[in-house]
């Protein structure tokens, strides 16, 4: 194997921070406590999405920067993360309001911001169906950040 790869394990720390479980309401992810780290790769997966998604009943996913783990805003500046955002002036991962588009997905993205915690907020709008989801991150050292991180530069 590659040092890459050892270099990862010996220098990341792996988090569960939402359990895959079936959700049908409003939620904020637990927050990643970046002290000592250098970013923060997270990753949203979706199981099966109901058939009840649609423009007017869906989930966004909101990535979420705070100095204080108490007062949270969205991430708009690109130059803070990595991957690919449906709308980084918002801070939106993703808006999931159709069943067949993001049936069994999972989007990662990574934070390389100067803020200390990070989150997902997901908002429901109307009543689609409850739907598997989970969200999994690596915090890594300082070291494996910067300009390209573990997703490379935007």
């Amino acid at each position: 194997m590659g040092a890459p790869f050892g270099d990862l394990i010996g220098t990341s720390e792996n988090t569960v921070v939402l359990a895959p479980i079936s959700v049908n309401a409003t939620f904020d992810s637990t927050a990643i406590d970046r002290k000592n780290w250098g970013a923060v790769y997270l990753t949203l997966s979706l199981g099966e999405v109901g058939a009840a998604f649609a423009a007017d009943k869906y989930y966004t996913f909101i990535l979420e920067d705070s100095d204080d783990n108490s007062t949270f805003t969205a991430v708009t500046d690109a130059t803070a993360v990595h991957g690919t955002f449906e709308d980084i002036a918002t801070g939106l991962i993703v808006k999931v309001d159709d069943a067949t588009a993001h049936d069994n997905l999972a989007y990662p993205v990574e934070y390389v911001g100067k803020k200390r915690y990070v989150r997902i907020a997901a908002v429901k709008v109307s009543t689609p169906d409850a739907t598997i989801m989970g969200i999994n991150t690596i915090s890594h050292t300082p070291s494996m950040a910067g300009t390209t991180g573990l997703l490379g530069s935007n």
